[in-house]
């Protein structure tokens, strides 16, 4: 059986649980997170470990709109979030 944590996991796990916390700002505040272009994203839930398409975090937006993050260190805004 391979190993699936160490000092790498934990570094992901803190920085998925940074992610969770900043949208749950959101939820709280009612602020958009601007993580879409051009698309109200503002959270009115958030579920963690969702087993979806992008396991790591699951955002449900005030217009029904669901989103599905699969978390990443390193990841940031701009051009390139895209590509």
């Amino acid at each position: 059986m391979g190993r699936s944590a160490g000092s790498a996991a934990a570094g992901g796990f803190n920085f998925q649980a940074a992610t969770i916390a900043l949208a749950y700002v959101h939820v709280l505040t009612g602020q958009p997170l601007d993580w879409l272009r051009d698309l109200p994203d503002v959270p009115r839930e958030v579920e963690s470990e969702t087993g979806g398409p992008g396991d790591d975090i699951r955002v449900v937006c005030r217009d029904g709109t669901r989103i599905e993050v699969q978390v990443k260190k390193g990841l940031s805004g701009g051009p390139r979030r895209w590509g």
